[in-house]
């Protein structure tokens, strides 16, 4: 990213990342949330209907084998944000 920013004449390019770590209290959130967000439009939706279900349950065995004790499922995403500045003349 930092290198086509430069290439097109930005400058002062500077790319931070940031760690959040989201916490879901059961694989029913996890689902309701996933059908909200980037993984549902990416894969989730392309599962044909009549496989939904099984696929649920197969998500739900794997985050069942990630939670901690207190029952929770802890989600850690990075992100980057990069800035840069172009001087018109």
């Amino acid at each position: 990213m930092q290198g086509l920013l430069a290439a097109s004449g930005y400058q002062a390019i500077t790319t931070r990342v940031h760690t959040l770590t989201l916490t879901y209290s059961s694989p029913q959130q996890w689902w309701a949330a996933a059908q909200s967000q980037g993984p549902w439009a990416a894969c989730w939706r392309h599962i044909p209907a009549g496989r939904l279900d099984a696929a649920q349950q197969e998500a739900f065995a794997l985050l069942n084998e990630r939670r901690e004790p207190d029952g929770s499922i802890p989600r850690t995403m990075l992100f980057a944000c990069t800035s840069a500045h172009k001087v018109t003349p």
